[in-house]
């Protein structure tokens, strides 16, 4: 296939099983094809994997990604993505352009791909799944409604500058993401060699956290992917995340997310 074919509005490779429209948005259930080339998508889009072993060319997007893995590709996106399995199947949302644009009034919409970890925003994709594959008459409105969520997920507002984040803030942010006891701001400025008070107010502009709240998104996004992709205890799926224990861990699941983690793996199977 010419890498120039643009896929457009609701299109992609795979045999369509359902198809819902909500608004601007196009929702839907698709089996993959066992072979797909090269393609640009004009559009930007949600990938949402179900079932089987993806994979994609698109820089931001992990090599390879199992079930329940949500991904955002923004508009312009040139991959080759595939399932390595035998069997693959998966959700597309895809948004009209004229309305992304509308909708960018003191948003920054992502420009880059990327996988969302969040357990909110994958339990609003499992959901919209659910009510894709029903013909409910309050279906379209649902959907519209977790799609802007969705759409949400991946926005955030402009920072008051547009001054390049500094380099020590990739390690700074390393430095918390990768301890379950995440060390103390004092810890991290030091180790970078900034002032606390610079640290705290450079996450803030850059990332719209504090580096509190972003250790805590991190633990979440940790434990989160060791509830979808293990059969850990949520004892020591808590413990591993450096929750002090699992009611701890719950509730903070329930405050993101609003299910229980066990009823969230249930969900998402």
């Amino acid at each position: 296939m010419d890498p120039a074919v643009k896929l457009g509005h609701g299109q992609y490779y795979g045999a369509l099983e359902t198809r819902r429209a909500a608004g601007p948005f196009s929702l839907a259930l698709l089996s993959a094809r066992p072979h797909v080339e090269r393609h640009l998508h004009t559009e930007a889009h949600f990938v949402f994997v179900l079932e089987g072993t993806y994979t994609s060319t698109a820089h931001g997007v992990p090599d390879v990604a199992g079930a329940a893995t949500l991904i955002y590709n923004p508009p312009g996106t040139t991959h080759n993505d595939r399932f390595l399995s035998e069997h693959g199947r998966f959700f597309g949302l895809s948004i009209k352009a004229e309305h992304l644009s509308q909708l960018d009034q003191g948003l920054n919409f992502a420009g880059r791909c990327h996988r969302l970890a969040h357990p909110r925003a994958l339990a609003v994709a499992a959901a919209a799944v659910r009510r894709v594959a029903r013909d409910n008459p309050d279906a379209p409105a649902m959907l519209e409604s977790m799609s802007l969520e969705l759409l949400a997920a991946v926005a955030h507002r402009r920072p008051a500058t547009d001054k390049t984040p500094p380099r020590w803030l990739k390690t700074a942010c390393a430095m918390i993401a990768d301890n379950a006891e995440p060390p103390t701001v004092a810890a991290v400025a030091r180790a970078v060699g900034v002032h606390p008070v610079h640290l705290a107010r450079t996450f803030r502009l850059h990332l719209g956290l504090s580096p509190g709240d972003y250790a805590r998104k991190r633990r979440l996004e940790y434990a989160t992917d060791l509830v979808l992709r293990s059969r850990t205890s949520l004892t020591q799926v808590a413990h591993a995340a450096g929750y002090a224990d699992q009611s701890h861990f719950t509730r903070d699941f329930v405050r993101a997310v609003g299910l229980t983690p066990a009823r969230f793996r249930a969900a998402l199977g």
